[in-house]
């Protein structure tokens, strides 16, 4: 099982220690830790603490890459989630690295034309429209919308 190192949540030191998930259950308590560390994510995220939100989503990152690779399919919501958090911030450039990472691992991984591929087109389009860069926004954001209208339909909501 995963560990929460004592206080480790405000003193911004590493808040799992991933030498302890290990045995066949590996990828189970990989998931169950990523899942509770990108909920109190979340948290910070609302309370508007990004620099904790950040990073816990970090150590998500870190512990997925030493115990299933940089490349594993679960490394998508990680570098979601850091991207959003360095948009957030202004930090486009590294946003869109994240968000590049990211699509990489969901072309290989779902197709070009999966709802999760399509959220990351949506993910770099929102940073290149901050950036002014708007004729690149509407291209993602136009294959982000087949995607969406293809796999929920035109009268969606999330089509509107």
């Amino acid at each position: 099982t995963a560990t929460l190192e004592k206080d480790s949540v405000y003193n911004g030191k590493d808040y799992l220690n991933v030498d302890k998930v290990g045995g066949e259950d590996e990828i189970i308590g990989v998931l169950d830790a990523m899942v509770f560390f990108q909920r109190v994510g979340l948290l910070y995220e609302r309370m508007g603490e990004l620099d904790k939100a950040l990073a816990l989503y970090e150590q998500v990152k870190e512990m997925i890459e030493k115990k299933l690779g940089p490349d594993h399919e679960i490394m998508v919501d990680p570098l979601l989630n850091i991207g959003k958090i360095c948009r957030m911030q202004g930090k486009y450039e590294e946003a869109l690295e994240y968000f590049n990472q990211m699509l990489v691992i969901c072309e290989r991984d779902y197709g070009p034309d999966h709802l999760t591929t399509g959220q990351a087109y949506t993910c770099t389009a929102q940073v290149y429209g901050d950036q002014g860069l708007h004729h690149k926004a509407l291209q993602l954001y136009q294959r982000s919308l087949v995607i969406e209208e293809r796999e929920s339909g035109k009268n969606a909501i999330s089509t509107a």
